[in-house]
């Protein structure tokens, strides 16, 4: 232990170390041992029938241990919080190279115990996590070995499925018990980044996580250090870096201040989206085609339509096939990651066609005052295509390509 700057050793020859905010729990081979920070003192806790493997420690002194069954499995027992230890094992965990248990937590309510873990497992060189559940009356806990039950995580604002969700952790959040865990950012710029996010609890299969990290790297060992607050490592491929999030109103007024990377980040996005926006105008240049053709057809065969004096019927037809062309593209382009990017106000039920209207409504208030009667049929249909391409793409086109 350090304390004021100095290092006092506690025990020798220990095998590892469970800690909370409370308790510190420590093993040599197959004995349990609770250090008291109070008392400055130790004692032998349960000695197990074989070596202890990791000891994951709850509330109240509350614990859930690992105990070698064989080379490539643990038994797992619980602890309550007087320090009884069950009789027998309630659950068996792989910890073979190629698939093992990476990460545990549980939980305790209404007498009935929560345990969650990944599960690590590399086949043909992939690797993949897994999380599963197990829940069992505490009176039952060591009556039989349970099998957990998979557990899936989805993006709450996209629905997406998240992928290698691991170090799942029980926390409160807001008097609410949620779980933390880390798994692939689907954010814009997210690239191949490990964010970290928080899903509500709930007696379920599929649990509904939002991201809590702003890191574009790899989050590791999320941890919560008070009702507030929750750090985790940030790994770059190089250092480990300590960030945080908090709910405390003067935490959250000091991180909405610009910094240098605010800068760049806008910076990078802004550029990034007005190529969007130029990929928009190079992937919609045949909306003007089947007007276009209309026009010349009309003006090899029939050129007595152009013959009128102001608007003729051959360009207001050209104008409503060229409105009814973007209707197939729009749908197509509101995927995914249109919903997760775009703004509030364009993404709701029916903002497609929504959308479109709007647009088209605009350029037509403007193609009517703007446009010079003097104009020919072509030059009229070409300025009302043009200035609803105009707020198309400034509008519509960022959000469409994933250049990130």
């Amino acid at each position: 232990m350090t304390q004021d700057s100095k290092d006092q050793i506690l025990s020798k020859e220990i095998t590892g170390l469970g800690v909370s905010a409370n308790d510190i729990y420590y093993w040599s081979n197959e004995q349990l041992y609770e250090y008291n920070v109070q008392e400055g003192s130790s004692r032998e806790v349960y000695t197990f029938p074989s070596e202890i493997s990791d000891v994951h420690v709850g509330d109240n002194g509350k614990a859930v241990i690992q105990v070698l069954q064989d080379d490539t499995h643990d038994f797992v027992y619980y602890m309550n919080e007087n320090r009884v230890v069950s009789e027998k094992p309630f659950l068996l965990v792989n910890t073979a190279p190629n698939k093992k248990v990476d990460g545990l937590t549980f939980k305790v309510t209404d007498e009935k115990l929560t345990l969650l873990y990944n599960e690590k497992s590399r086949t043909q060189g992939t690797l993949s996590y897994s999380t599963y559940k197990v829940q069992v009356p505490l009176q039952e806990v060591g009556s039989s070995i349970l099998t957990g039950s998979k557990v899936e995580f989805v993006n709450k604002d996209t629905g997406e499925k998240l992928a290698n969700a691991g170090g799942v952790q029980f926390v409160n959040v807001d008097g609410k018990e949620s779980v933390v865990f880390t798994s692939e950012g689907q954010r814009i710029g997210d690239n191949s980044a490990m964010s970290l996010y928080a899903a509500p609890f709930q007696d379920q299969g599929i649990l509904e996580g939002s991201p809590l990290s702003t890191t574009k790297h790899v989050t590791y060992s999320p941890v919560q250090l008070t009702d507030e607050a929750l750090v985790w490592f940030n790994y770059d491929g190089g250092t480990y870096e300590l960030y945080g999030a908090s709910q405390n109103d003067q935490v959250v007024s000091e991180s909405t201040n610009w910094s240098k990377r605010s800068v760049k980040e806008a910076l990078n996005n802004g550029v990034l989206m007005m190529f969007s926006s130029l990929v928009t105008v190079l992937t919609s240049f045949y909306w003007v085609l089947p007007s276009l053709f209309l026009l010349i057809l009309l003006y090899i065969f029939r050129p007595n339509a152009f013959e009128k004096d102001g608007i003729s019927w051959a360009e207001y037809a050209s104008i409503i096939i060229f409105m009814l062309m973007p209707i197939s593209y729009t749908s197509n382009a509101m995927n995914a990651y249109f919903y997760q990017v775009a703004p509030e106000y364009f993404v709701f039920p029916g903002s497609g066609y929504a959308l479109l209207l709007l647009i088209s409504v605009i350029t037509w208030v403007i193609w009517k005052i703007g446009r010079d009667p003097d104009w020919g049929s072509f030059a009229g249909a070409f300025y009302f295509m043009g200035i609803y391409i105009l707020f198309y793409i400034t509008s519509i086109g960022p959000y469409i390509f994933n250049l990130f």
